[in-house]
């Protein structure tokens, strides 16, 4: 939850300040609804679903976002889950899962660069 409510503060923020904001989640309707608040302050906003600790979709979002957006000129990487367990009750596949994401990400940064203008 606390992830969800930076990432809508972030997302407003920028809106606020004139950006065109991508919010890309795992989950369209978590994406849709910072999106929605975004919009409503008066910044446009666009939708991408992926996951980010597959590299390949974690790649192709940069691509959806200046499909959707035109070119990139900021980027802010506010990734991650958790268990919410702490870490003596987050198991082995809980962590592996938070590592992949990070991974994917990292992976796939520098792609942003790569993505041309239209």
């Amino acid at each position: 939850m606390a992830s969800r409510i930076r990432r809508s503060a972030m997302s407003i923020l920028f809106g606020r300040e004139g950006a065109a904001v991508a919010v890309a989640d795992i989950k369209a309707a978590s994406a849709e609804a910072t999106a929605e608040r975004v919009r409503a302050e008066g910044a446009e906003a666009a939708v991408v679903v992926a996951d980010a600790s597959e590299e390949v979709a974690a790649s192709s979002m940069f691509a959806d976002a200046r499909d959707a957006l035109g070119a990139i000129d900021g980027l802010v990487l506010n990734v991650g889950i958790g268990a919410d367990m702490g870490l003596r009750g987050t198991s082995v596949e809980e962590s592996d899962r938070v590592m992949a994401d990070f991974r994917g990400w990292r992976q796939a940064r520098p792609d942003a660069g790569k993505v041309p203008a239209n």
